[in-house]
């Protein structure tokens, strides 16, 4: 072998020398496995003057709406905003702030605001909740959500909450919006 040519030994025995111990014992080396990522994405969105949490296996589809996209429905709830063509579908569009007591999301005055709205699948059906802003998309490790305690949040929250995180906010399980009715007795 010429002196130039690399020598396969030397990677692991500096010195060069045939035949002696390598300098590194690979074998003294613990790696432990990395650890798995337990964590789940939650989608952040105003609420009000705050922000809030939906686990984004709840949400299908970000919409991006124009007031004027939406058509009101007579006889419903004031939270219902009205339906939405949706891929060809009547998709309800939920005013998710007038439904927890605070102002409407859509403001008479603000016909070209444009709004925000995720659509989610509950027991096989589709809704369009429509918030003021969708924030981001964050990791959280579930096995952190706390049980909602009253006096933590206002009381007309609570029924929508699955919990909180001491450092991410309040949780919304949108399951039980599903079951409210759409139409006024």
């Amino acid at each position: 072998m010429a002196p130039d040519s690399p020598n396969p030994q030397n990677a692991l025995n500096p010195s060069g020398t045939a035949g002696a111990a390598p300098a590194f014992d690979l074998g003294d080396l613990a790696i432990a496995p990395p650890t798995p990522d337990v964590r789940h994405p939650f989608l952040r969105f105003q609420l009000g003057p705050e922000t809030a949490l939906i686990p984004l296996t709840q949400a299908t589809e970000i919409l991006h709406l124009e007031p004027v996209d939406i058509l009101p429905i007579p006889a419903v709830p004031d939270w219902v905003l009205g339906v939405h063509d949706w891929r060809g579908e009547l998709l309800w569009l939920l005013d998710l702030e007038r439904l927890v007591g605070l102002s409407s999301v859509c403001q008479p005055h603000a016909r070209s605001a444009q709004l925000q709205g995720v659509v989610v699948r509950i027991n096989h059906q589709s809704l369009g909740v429509v918030v003021r802003s969708i924030a981001d998309i964050e990791l959280h490790d579930e096995a952190m959500l706390k049980p909602v305690r009253s006096g933590l949040f206002s009381d007309s929250l609570l029924p929508y909450l699955g919990g909180y995180f001491v450092e991410g906010g309040p949780v919304l399980d949108l399951r039980s919006i599903a079951t409210l009715p759409l139409h006024q007795s």
